[in-house]
C-alpha cells in the first residue's frame, strides 16, 4: 500500500467514525506506517476538517473512549488537537499572557496522555526508547507547532524526582526541513555541560521530532505579568522596570558566558518565572518558524518582540536579542511595545534617558543598534546592564514625585496645566544632582546646561512677575506696594526719613517723560498684558524646551540639519529672556509701549516656533534617509509634531491681528484699549497658557525630544560611515536554531 493509499484509508476510517459506522483502526497500520501517515496530515487543520460533513474530532474521541486500547488513534487525536490549537493560535492571536484554548484540554489531551496504550504508541511513532519512564507521561501545554509533555527518565525511581519536559513536534511540521533539522540538532547545538546554570533550561537529548529538556516549574513571564497587572498598572513604573530588567540581564549575561548563544526568540512566553522568586529561565532557544513564514499564520501578540532579521530569515542574527531586550524593557515599565518598533511616547515624557537607551536597542537595522555605545560591534550584556542600571538610577531620581512610580492622578495634571514651571526646575535639579558625580559621563555637560537654563528662565520669569505685580500695586496706591520701597530707601540706601520717598532706586529713573506712577487709568492695561506674557513665557519654556539641547545632538551633522539645530537652540534659549525683556520694558520704561511690545513678542513666537518645527521635520527626514527606524515612518504619525505644526497658522494670523490693532491703539486711532488688553490677556492665559502649553504641551515636548534623539543618531550614523572600519574580533555567530 502506497503512502497515499494509506492516507486515503485513514480518512475513510475517520469518516466511518464520524458517520456512526464501525471503523477498523485496530488492524489498519503498523507503527512505522502510522508515523508516515501522520506526517501526511495537512498542517492547516481547516483543510483536514473541510473533508468531513461535520467536525471529526469529537466523534473520533467518543469512539476512542470506548476503544482505549488503540493507542495510535489516541496519537492521531493528540495530533489533530495540536494542529487545531496551532491554527487557532496562529489565526486568533490572544492578548499577551492570555491562554485561549480552542478545546477542553483537561478532558481530552490530559486524558489521552495518561492512557498506557497512547503512551506506548507515542513511543513507537516518535522513537522515544531512550530511557524514559513512559508511565509518568503527562500533558503540560500546547506550543505553536508542538505538544509539550512532562515525563521522568527511567533511572529516576524516586516519585519525587524531577520531571523533564518532552517537546513533541506535531508530525505534519516534520515535513518542513528547516524545522525538522532544528529539532534533530537542538541538543547538540544548545546542550550545556557546565554546572550551576540557573537562567537557561538544559537540553538533555533530541532526535527526529522531539526534544528532552529540564522541566522548569512556574508561569511564563507573559502569564506572570498578566496576573500581576490584572488590576491595572502605573503609566510608567521604574520599580517594575528595575525588578524585571535586572533579572533578564542576569539571564543574558549567563547565556553569553555559556558560549555567546543567540536566543533569537526572546519573547515573554519563552521566559519562565520560577515559583517563589523572580528568577528567569530562558527556554526554547532558536528561531520560531511562525515568524519566518515557514508556516502560515498571523504574527500574533508576541511578534513585536522578535527582531526583524529573524522574521526575514536572515543568516546573521547575532544582534537579534538586543531588539528583543529593548521591547521587553518597554513591557516591564508598564507599556506595550509599538507595532512599528518605535519607543512609546511615555518614555520620552517620563524618562528621556531610558528612551535614549531603548532607541539604541530596538532599531530595525542591526548595524544601527548600540550606536551610542561606540563603534565596536561587540555585544557585552554585562556592560549593557551597568549602563541600564546607571540610566535607571538617574532617571528615577529625577522622576516627579521621587518615588520611582508615575501614574495618571489629579495633582500632576493640575501642575501640568496650571503651574507656570510644572516642577521642571526641580526635576532638572534632581537630574543634575544624580549625574554631577559621574565626571566621565558625556551627558553631564548637556544636563548641566539644561539645569542652568531651566533655573535661569524660572528666576527671570519670577522676577518679571514680581515686578509687574509690584508696579500694579504702586499704580493702585496700595500701601503694601509703596512701603517696601520706602523701607528699602530708608534702611538699605540710608536716606533720611524725610527724603526716603517711595521712588524705586535706579529703575524709576528709566521711565520716559510722561510715564507716571501711580497712574492706574493709563497703566493698568500694560500691567495686565505684561503679567499674562510673563506667565506665558515661563510656561512655554518649561513646558516645551527645558529638557532639550538640539545643538548638543547635532555634533556630527553638517548642512541644513546643523543650521536648523543651531537656530532651534538659539530660539529656545533666547526665549528664556526675550519675553521678559519686552514685559519689563513696558514696566520700567514706557507703559504706552505695550501694544507694540505684544506684537513684537508674538512675532518672535512665530519665528522661534517655526525654527523648532523645521528642526524637528529636518531631523526626522534625515533619520529616514539614514534608515534609522526609531522615528515613525511619516511625520503624520508623530502626533506631537502635527499638533505643534497647527500652532503656526493660528499664531501667524494672531500676529497680524496684534500688529494691526496694536498699532492703531498705540497711535490713538482706536480708543478701546481696555477691551483689547483684556482680550490679549485672555487669549494668552486661556488659549496659549492653559490649552496649548498646559494640555497640548506633553505630546509636543515628546515630538521635540524624539527629534533631538534622532539628530544624535543621524550624527552617529554619519560619523560611523565616514570613519575607517575598526579592527575588532569577529562576532560569534549563533550556535544554531531551535525548533518552533
Amino acid at each position: 500500500m502506497t503512502l497515499q493509499q494509506s492516507y486515503d484509508a485513514l480518512i475513510n476510517e475517520i469518516r466511518a467514525a464520524v458517520t456512526g459506522e464501525d471503523p477498523h483502526f485496530d488492524d489498519l497500520f503498523g507503527a512505522a506506517q502510522w508515523s508516515s501517515v501522520l506526517r501526511e496530515l495537512p498542517a492547516e487543520f481547516r483543510y483536514f476538517n473541510d473533508r468531513f460533513d461535520e467536525p471529526p474530532i469529537d466523534k473520533l474521541f467518543a469512539w476512542w473512549r470506548t476503544h482505549r486500547a488503540n493507542g495510535f488513534v489516541g496519537v492521531l487525536l493528540l495530533t489533530l488537537l495540536g494542529l487545531r490549537e496551532s491554527e487557532y493560535r496562529r489565526t486568533n492571536p490572544a492578548p499577551l499572557g492570555v491562554t485561549q484554548l480552542g478545546h477542553d484540554c483537561e478532558n481530552t489531551c490530559h486524558v489521552l496522555t495518561r492512557n498506557p496504550a497512547v503512551q506506548a504508541a507515542l513511543s513507537d511513532v516518535y522513537g522515544l526508547g531512550r530511557g524514559l519512564d513512559l508511565t509518568t507521561l503527562r500533558f503540560h501545554r500546547h506550543g505553536t507547532t508542538s505538544l509539550i509533555l512532562k515525563v521522568r527518565q527511567a533511572f529516576q525511581r524516586d516519585s519525587f524526582a524531577e520531571m523533564r519536559a518532552l517537546k513533541l513536534l506535531l508530525a505534519p511540521f516534520l515535513t518542513i526541513e528547516s524545522i525538522a533539522d532544528a529539532t534533530r540538532q537542538y541538543a547538540t547545538k544548545y546542550g550545556m555541560r557546565q554546572d550551576n546554570v540557573t537562567h537557561l533550561v538544559r537540553s538533555l537529548d533530541s532526535a527526529d521530532g522531539w526534544i528532552l529538556m529540564e522541566f522548569v516549574e512556574g508561569r511564563t513571564l507573559a502569564e506572570t505579568l498578566q496576573h500581576e497587572r490584572r488590576n491595572g498598572v502605573a503609566e510608567f513604573d521604574f520599580a517594575e522596570l528595575e525588578r524585571w530588567g535586572k533579572v533578564l540581564f542576569e539571564a543574558l549575561v549567563e547565556m553569553q558566558k555559556l558560549g555567546h548563544l543567540t536566543h533569537a526568540d526572546l519573547t515573554p512566553s519563552n521566559i519562565i518565572v520560577k515559583n517563589e522568586d523572580d528568577d528567569l529561565v530562558l527556554v526554547d532557544l532558536g528561531r520560531n518558524y511562525l515568524y519566518t513564514r515557514s508556516i502560515m499564520g498571523v504574527d500574533g501578540a508576541e511578534s513585536v518582540y522578535v527582531a526583524p532579521e529573524v522574521r526575514e530569515g536572515n543568516a546573521s542574527i547575532d544582534r537579534a536579542d538586543l531588539y528583543s531586550l529593548g521591547q521587553l524593557l518597554i513591557l516591564f515599565a508598564g507599556s506595550r511595545p509599538n507595532s512599528d518598533a518605535t519607543v512609546p511616547d511615555v518614555f520620552y515624557e517620563q524618562a528621556p534617558l531610558i528612551a535614549h537607551y531603548l532607541e539604541d536597542l530596538i532599531d530595525r537595522s542591526p548595524e544601527h543598534r548600540l550606536l551610542t555605545a561606540g563603534l565596536s560591534g561587540k555585544v557585552d550584556y554585562q556592560e549593557l546592564c551597568a549602563a541600564f542600571l546607571d540610566d535607571l538610577e538617574i532617571a528615577s531620581a529625577a522622576a516627579q514625585g521621587g518615588d520611582g512610580r508615575t501614574a495618571s492622578t489629579l495633582w500632576p495634571l493640575i501642575r501640568e496645566v496650571v503651574g507656570p514651571y510644572r516642577g521642571e526646575p526641580g526635576r532638572q535639579r534632581k537630574l543634575w544632582k544624580a549625574i554631577r558625580s559621574k565626571r566621565g559621563d558625556p551627558r553631564r555637560a548637556q544636563i548641566g546646561k539644561q539645569y542652568f537654563w531651566s533655573y535661569f528662565s524660572a528666576i527671570v520669569s519670577t522676577l518679571t512677575v514680581i515686578f509687574v505685580i509690584w508696579w500694579f500695586a504702586r499704580d493702585a496706591e496700595w500701601d503694601w506696594g509703596n512701603r517696601p520701597v520706602e523701607m528699602f530707601n530708608r534702611f538699605v540706601l540710608n536716606k533720611p526719613i524725610g527724603d526716603a520717598g517711595d521712588d524705586f532706586p535706579v529703575l524709576d529713573r528709566l521711565r520716559v517723560g510722561g510715564y507716571e506712577i501711580p497712574d492706574w487709568e493709563n497703566n493698568w492695561q500694560a500691567r495686565l498684558v505684561g503679567l499674562s506674557y510673563a506667565l506665558l513665557g515661563a510656561k512655554l519654556y518649561q513646558s516645551l524646551f527645558a529638557r532639550l539641547s538640539p545643538l548638543s545632538a547635532a555634533f556630527g551633522t553638517t548642512g541644513r540639519l546643523r543650521f536648523r539645530a543651531w537656530a532651534a537652540e538659539l530660539s529656545m534659549r533666547s526665549f528664556a529672556v526675550v519675553n521678559s525683556l519686552l514685559v519689563l520694558s513696558c514696566t520700567f520704561v514706557e507703559a504706552r509701549f505695550w501694544p507694540l511690545a505684544s506684537a513684537l513678542g508674538q512675532t518672535y513666537a512665530v519665528i522661534f516656533n517655526w525654527s523648532c518645527i523645521k528642526f524637528a521635520e529636518s531631523s526626522f527626514k534625515e533619520a529616514r534617509i539614514s534608515k534609522i527606524s526609531t522615528v515613525p515612518d511619516h511625520d503624520g504619525k508623530v502626533s506631537g509634531l502635527s499638533k505643534y505644526g497647527e500652532w503656526l497658522p493660528s499664531s501667524f494670523f494672531y500676529m497680524i491681528i496684534v500688529w494691526v490693532i496694536g498699532f492703531l491703539i498705540y497711535t490713538g486711532v482706536l480708543k478701546d484699549g481696555w477691551l483689547y488688553a483684556s482680550t490679549v490677556a485672555s487669549v494668552n492665559i486661556g488659549l496659549f497658557y492653559v490649552i496649548k502649553c498646559g494640555l497640548g504641551g506633553p505630546p509636543i515636548r515628546v515630538a521635540l525630544q524624539r527629534a533631538v534623539m534622532a539628530t544624535e543618531r543621524v550624527s552617529l550614523v554619519r560619523r560611523n560611515s565616514s570613519a575607517p572600519a575598526p579592527r575588532v574580533a569577529p562576532v560569534a555567530q549563533p550556535v544554531g536554531e531551535g525548533a518552533a
